[in-house]
């Protein structure tokens, strides 16, 4: 039996589905999703269920599936402000940006991606990196094709500008080779790229309850989509 609380099963791979030429990620959910059924596996939609819910069917294991969350620097002043997203906003449609002044924080795959989106949405992108290059932990393959997208949109890049706060419409920066501040003013949308950490939510509760809790993919460590179905995989046929 797989719960999943939102209207639809593929996890972070829908949001990875929606950046331009990624609509072919989608066609690994439906295959996932066929083979559930031609399995007889039961899924129930729109259902985050209670540590008392799973007690209740008395199961030989649990696998905790439940994914990551964006990183958001608490300690960064401002970045609670209304015009702060996550990327997954912008990916999810939650947020949506036509002819906006956008400036995304992280150049990891994922605020590459949502820059081009981004960009061919018809916005002005600024890409701002921590890192000395732009797409840090990228394969370089990935990150050449990509990028010749992503500069067709006039994109500004700035790596080594490490954000230390939010004004406003204002991205405050320290660059990291000389401390020096600087602003860059005008944003309309700041989204946030700066990774993902695990959701821990109800792991501890579990493994009270439960002899054989085991994390998959995300749950475990936010990785790639070889990671999390290479671990689920692994843990299924060991079990």
């Amino acid at each position: 039996i797989i719960f999943e609380k939102k209207s639809e099963v593929g996890g972070q791979l829908v949001y990875a589905s929606k950046p331009p030429k990624k609509e072919k990620v989608a066609w690994l959910i439906d295959y996932l999703r066929n083979q559930l059924e031609e399995l007889g596996v039961e899924i129930r939609l729109n259902h985050a269920p209670t540590v008392e819910e799973i007690k209740a069917l008395n199961p030989y294991a649990v696998f905790v599936a439940q994914g990551s969350n964006p990183i958001i620097l608490r300690s960064v002043p401002g970045i609670d402000g209304e015009n702060v997203c996550t990327a997954i906003d912008v990916l999810s449609g939650k947020v949506r940006l036509k002819g906006k002044k956008v400036a995304v924080i992280g150049s990891g795959m994922t605020g590459i991606e949502t820059a081009e989106l981004l960009g061919e949405q018809g916005n002005d992108v600024t890409i701002i990196e921590m890192a000395d290059e732009i797409g840090p932990g990228v394969f370089f393959q990935n990150l050449i094709d990509i990028m010749k997208r992503v500069e067709k949109y006039n994109t500004k890049l700035y790596p080594k500008h490490k954000l230390v706060a939010i004004e406003g419409d204002t991205v405050v920066t320290e660059k990291t080779d000389t401390k020096e501040i600087e602003k860059f003013e005008g944003f309309d949308e700041i989204v946030l790229a700066l990774g993902t950490v695990s959701n821990s939510e109800m792991v501890d509760e579990l493994k009270k309850e439960f002899d054989k809790v085991i994390l998959l993919g995300d749950a475990k460590k936010a990785g790639k989509i070889a990671n999390a179905i290479g671990t689920g995989y692994k843990e299924a046929f060991e079990l």
